[in-house]
């Protein structure tokens, strides 16, 4: 397990943030839909960024699983799957920092509602 699995869950949680704040976009003079919309793109987000750390974390089980079973690796090998194992964690994090742009867009083009003081 690892590899191309999180990879593509990662994305397909990606492009759920962007789908969602597409929806959230188009549905945004109807209020109550457009919060669940945010909601969604906000968790969604969350989401992406947690399978990214998880299949980071499993990627480095499985490095360090290899190495104690074949002994001492090259400081390249190593740091060649140290930069691998990284690649679930930036995508998610690149998705999740785009999930909390987009909701910033959202609060900042939404009218102000003046309340009652």
């Amino acid at each position: 397990m690892g590899g191309w699995e999180f990879m593509s869950l990662v994305l397909m949680s990606g492009l759920a943030v962007i789908a969602f704040f597409i929806l959230l976009l188009i549905n945004r003079a109807n209020e109550e839909k457009a919060r669940y919309f945010e909601k969604l793109m906000r968790e969604t987000g969350r989401f992406t960024l947690a399978v990214g750390l998880l299949g980071q974390v499993i990627g480095l089980y499985q490095a360090m699983t290899f190495i104690e079973a074949h002994g001492a690796v090259a400081m390249q090998t190593l740091a060649a799957g140290l930069r691998v194992s990284s690649h679930p964690t930036l995508l998610g994090l690149f998705f999740f920092v785009l999930s909390l742009l987009f909701a910033v867009f959202f609060q900042a083009s939404r009218k102000p509602q003046l309340g009652s003081a």
